[in-house]
């Protein structure tokens, strides 16, 4: 991905993006990382309270963690498409007993616009979301 084109999303376009992931420290650093380009941060700890957001909140961008507990991402990912076809979804995971692979395969199956493995990096983020939205016009 061009640096350029990703530094242009990130500087042009303000989204409203939700975060469901069960790992405290990563939605502070996808919140820090976002809102330092200005988008606007919702936060969910599972797939449930994720849903419950998303209904509320109608974001533009769902960013969600594969494993969670209660609402797993898998079945988080197919009710939002179900409800909002082109929603952009990213999904995230981390190596879980090397099957971050296959788990973001599956997310990528079931609707996940884009995926990323942990650890993730602004880098990672920025062209992430540059291809999620281009991918859900």
């Amino acid at each position: 991905m061009n640096a350029e084109k990703t530094s242009d999303f990130a500087l042009n376009k303000k989204y409203k993006i939700l975060v469901v992931d069960d790992d405290v420290a990563t939605r502070y650093m996808l919140r820090f990382l976002l809102e330092k380009e200005q988008h606007q941060v919702f936060e969910a700890e599972d797939g449930e309270v994720g849903l419950q957001q998303f209904r509320e909140m109608q974001p533009d961008i769902v960013i969600t963690d594969i494993i969670m507990p209660k609402k797993e991402g898998i079945s988080l990912i197919k009710e939002l498409r179900a409800e909002k076809s082109h929603l952009p979804v990213i999904a995230i995971t981390s190596d879980v007993h090397g099957r971050a692979k296959e788990f973001l395969e599956l997310s990528r199956q079931v609707g996940a616009t884009t995926v990323i493995e942990k650890p993730i990096s602004y880098d990672n983020l920025a062209t992430a979301l540059f291809e999620s939205t281009q991918c859900s016009g």
